[in-house]
């Protein structure tokens, strides 16, 4: 179940199609532990201009209408028209901090893309050591004990890239190393 409402803080898209080659993607974006949607989109009558949208998953009571399943809201609407030809998005801890990154692709014949790094702070081990010692929270509470600083909103990406002219070439011809390999 989709809201495409959500108190008024995001508009939908007009029209939406999947862009093509398009993104969707499973990512907690508020940290509340429940995998929330991003996917790329493009305007129906105006297929030039493409959007990523994010949806916040939402715990919703049953009623007749949503059955107690959870339910999407629309949170986020991002105009990507200017950053990225190919609007192919990826999610993962690129840095190895324990926290979520963001890549993109700007450029499909020369292999450029762009890392958006989290650099909000994660948990210390004395949080999680604090979560821990309170047994009297329910299931829920330690979730969102846990997942509250690891998670942040995402940042507008057209507010972080305002034009996507820094990108990295990955095409090398040196090894690349892997630090964890014992010598």
């Amino acid at each position: 179940m989709v809201d495409k409402n959500c108190g008024g803080k995001a508009s939908p898209v007009e029209n939406p199609e999947l862009t093509t080659p398009h993104s969707i993607s499973m990512v907690d974006f508020d940290g509340d532990c429940m995998s929330d949607l991003f996917m790329t989109v493009q305007d129906g009558s105006n297929p030039s201009k493409k959007y990523y949208e994010i949806y916040l998953r939402r715990q919703v009571p049953p009623t007749a209408k949503a059955n107690g399943l959870n339910s999407f809201c629309l949170a986020q609407v991002d105009d990507i028209s200017q950053i990225s030809n190919n609007q192919v998005f990826d999610f993962a801890d690129i840095d190895r901090d324990g926290m979520i990154d963001m890549l993109f692709l700007t450029d499909r014949k020369t292999m450029n893309f762009i890392v958006n790094y989290n650099m909000l702070k994660g948990p210390s081990n004395s949080d999680v050591h604090r979560v821990k010692q309170e047994p009297t929270k329910t299931l829920t509470m330690l979730k969102q004990s846990i997942c509250q600083p690891v998670n942040r909103p995402m940042a507008k990406i057209s507010n972080i890239f305002p034009s996507y002219s820094v990108a990295l070439n990955m095409q090398s011809d040196q090894p690349v190393e892997n630090d964890d390999e014992q010598q």
